[in-house]
C-alpha cells in the first residue's frame, strides 16, 4: 500500500527538499507520532540525507522546523481563545506539560499568557 503524500495534492511540485518537507509538516504537524524518519520515508530519502539537505537549504534542522511550526499554530489557536489542553492535543504535543514547557522556553512566555486579543 502506498502512503499518500501531501505533495500528491494538486499544486506545483516542490522545487527544494525544504519545500517538500514543509508541505509534509503542514499536512501532518498535528500527529504526535510524526518523526523526521517518517518525513524522510514519505519523500523517499534516508533520514540522514533528508537532514543534510534540509540543514543545507535552511540552516536549521527538520526537528526544529517541526517544533517551530507546531508552536506557531499553537499560538494562533491560543489567540483565538482555544484552551491550552486542546491546543496541545491538536498541535501534536504528547502532553500538555511538554507543550507548555517548550512554549515557554522557545517563545519566552507561558501559553496561559497568550489569549484572545494578544
Amino acid at each position: 500500500m502506498r502512503l499518500a503524500l501531501a505533495t500528491d495534492r494538486p499544486h506545483p511540485a516542490p522545487r527544494t527538499t525544504a519545500e517538500a518537507v514543509r508541505r509534509e509538516m503542514e499536512a501532518r504537524y498535528y500527529d504526535p507520532e510524526l518523526r523526521v524518519r517518517d518525513i524522510a520515508r514519505l519523500l523517499g530519502l534516508s533520514q540522514e540525507e533528508l537532514s543534510r539537505r534540509y540543514k543545507r537549504e535552511t540552516g536549521t534542522t527538520v526537528r526544529q522546523a517541526l517544533v517551530r511550526l507546531r508552536l506557531e499554530r499553537a499560538r494562533d489557536l491560543l489567540r483565538q481563545g482555544m484552551r491550552i489542553k486542546e491546543v496541545a492535543i491538536v498541535t501534536g504535543w504528547s502532553t500538555q506539560h511538554h507543550f507548555s514547557n517548550t512554549f515557554r522556553k522557545r517563545l519566552g512566555l507561558w501559553p496561559s499568557a497568550v489569549g484572545a486579543g494578544s
